[in-house]
């Protein structure tokens, strides 16, 4: 992207700076207006690097030269429909959001010389920013050039996540060892406040990783969360045992009168001391470990309930972080949870291991 542009360029109406005179007397007028003066903000004067919560319109500046619009003439019509393209495509596609955070390798001092002084330009969001190509407008189906205009780069596409995630959830507030875990969790989920509910005992992480690296096995109410813990990552040969299939578990449920996932749980009773408890599904699997453990059953080394749903979810996590006993555990509060979140827990304590 080009730097700072010369002063002459605003020189008046019809110059190359036409479009920014002409637009700030159109964003005063909105600003003062009644209807809309309390439903509009400056970006990122008044809402930070990040999308406004609140607001109904948003104010940004663009560089319209950033996208690549073929040869469409005017060459400023064929800008405009450029950014507006580009801009609500990547709305459609739930992309929007990492736009407005800028460079995610701005340092702290930056941001704030950006939030505050210096403003940023939308769209820009790499220090050595290339044209960015849009399909044309008037593609038709068909078309040679009637692809799409979206990150394709592995690498580059968690490298920007993780930025993002970084950059709008504050994981300073986690102690250090938990915080690659909580970063994983709002990876898995794609939603960075996911992590506001999480909860931990002291020493939670390093009972976790002491437990792998001893061979200990995972225990999982789910073979969905079977399947998505890598075994690859475990520099032991973990054993990943799921009983909800066990041919044993629906006459157990039968005879206790309960679901056949805590039904499942009776079946790990041989295997638990030391173990990694896995938990992404049903709320009645962690409410009978509970059970089973506080009448005398093994302790394992570390509890991760993300059971998920409306009932008995919110309260089965609750139980389990006042539960004591001196069981660890890492929980997620409310009704959000499920298997890909449990099992990310366990590839996070295995990676950081």
């Amino acid at each position: 992207m080009a730097g700072a542009q010369p002063c002459w360029k605003l020189l008046g109406a019809g110059s190359v700076g036409g479009q920014v005179l002409t637009g700030i007397p159109v964003v005063r007028a909105l600003r003062k207006d009644p209807r809309w003066c309390d439903k509009a903000a400056i970006w990122p004067f008044e809402t930070g690097l990040c999308p406004s919560a609140g607001a109904h319109v948003v104010f940004a500046e663009v560089y319209p030269s950033l996208w690549r619009h073929g040869d469409e003439k005017p060459k400023d019509k064929a800008q405009v429909r450029a950014v507006v393209k580009f801009f609500a495509d990547r709305d459609h596609a739930g992309d929007l959001a990492r736009f407005f955070a800028g460079d995610p390798d701005l340092t702290r001092e930056q941001r704030y010389r950006v939030e505050s002084e210096e403003a940023w330009t939308l769209g820009v969001i790499a220090r050595a920013q290339r044209p960015i190509p849009v399909r044309s407008a008037t593609a038709e189906r068909g078309q040679a050039d009637d692809r799409y205009a979206y990150l394709r780069d592995p690498a580059e596409i968690s490298r920007r996540s993780l930025a993002l995630i970084r950059a709008e959830a504050d994981l300073t507030r986690f102690p250090r060892e938990l915080r690659p875990l909580a970063l994983r969790l709002a990876h898995t989920a794609g939603d960075s406040a996911i992590v506001d509910g999480l909860a931990w005992s002291p020493g939670a992480v390093a009972a976790g990783r002491r437990a792998l690296a001893a061979g200990a096995p995972i225990l999982v109410d789910t073979a969905m969360v079977a399947a998505g813990i890598s075994g690859a990552r475990f520099a032991s040969d973990n054993a990943i045992l799921c009983a909800l299939r066990d041919p044993r578990t629906a006459e157990l449920a039968t005879a206790l009168g309960t679901t056949r996932s805590a039904a499942a749980v009776e079946l790990w009773r041989p295997y638990l001391a030391g173990a990694i408890v896995a938990i992404g599904n049903a709320p009645t699997a962690l409410y009978h470990l509970l059970e089973i453990i506080a009448t005398g059953a093994a302790k394992p080394a570390l509890i991760l309930g993300f059971p998920v749903g409306f009932v008995g979810a919110g309260e089965a996590k609750a139980a389990l972080a006042a539960f004591g006993r001196g069981v660890a555990y890492i929980t997620l509060h409310g009704r959000r949870g499920g298997s890909a979140l449990a099992a990310a827990a366990v590839n996070a304590l295995a990676s950081t291991g």
